[in-house]
């Protein structure tokens, strides 16, 4: 199994350096893994570009098992810790917008730049999971906006989305800054973490501060 090295963007098979535990075998650790060898707590070295890269299985509970038997390992992919991905998909996202999301990502990461049609894409789906109506994306902004589901600030930058996507997919004379698909991911995101995380926290807090009050 290879893994990519985020520093130099490379496929390796990592080269183990060192390694640490925690936890209890009972109760679950968290292994970080090298592939092809055993479960351990490890730290690796790429072999292209000579840095350190830490990569995680969580959660592995053997209840009495043998941890070197493979069948009963996770099949959970490698998560890799360091070095952090450039951009944080949140959980709270629906599993549907995560694996749009995640392609506008890897297409960004991979030097193309037109990753604003992924991100357009994104924003499809959005409307689609919040029960837009309308027949075309502009519309369903409008739409959503008008109900509430995002605020004047995130329908500014999913229109700026939609018309960068648009120009991606329809004029091959528009490029596209490594900096501007930078930008149009964050804006991407933001609107997906305000809509699924932010809005959700603030309502729960605002209901804990006002059971408070009332007491």
């Amino acid at each position: 199994m290879r893994i990519e090295c985020k520093h130099c963007n490379t496929l390796v098979i990592l080269e183990k350096k060192g390694s640490y535990s925690t936890g209890n075998e009972n109760t679950g650790r968290d292994y970080y893994w090298k592939p092809g060898s055993e479960l351990d707590h490890n730290l690796y070295e790429c072999p292209n570009c000579s840095l350190p890269v830490l990569i995680s299985i969580q959660g592995l509970s053997f209840g009495g098992g043998d941890p070197e038997d493979p069948n009963q390992w996770p099949t959970k992919d490698p998560v890799v810790l360091y070095p952090s991905p450039s951009f944080h998909i949140n959980p709270a996202i629906p599993d549907i917008l995560q694996a749009a999301l995640s392609e506008a990502i890897k297409t960004h990461q991979a030097g193309v730049h037109t990753a604003a049609i992924m991100c357009r894409r994104t924003l499809d789906g959005f409307c689609a999971e919040n029960g837009a109506t309308k027949k075309n994306l502009a519309a369903n902004l409008k739409e959503l906006r008008g109900n509430g589901t995002i605020t004047d600030q995130l329908y500014e930058w999913a229109d700026a989305l939609r018309l960068s996507g648009n120009e991606a997919a329809h004029d091959v004379q528009v490029t596209f800054s490594a900096e501007d698909a930078r930008d149009l991911l964050d804006f991407t995101v933001a609107i997906l973490d305000f809509t699924y995380s932010f809005r959700v926290k603030f309502e729960a807090f605002r209901m804990r501060r006002g059971k408070s009050a009332g007491e």
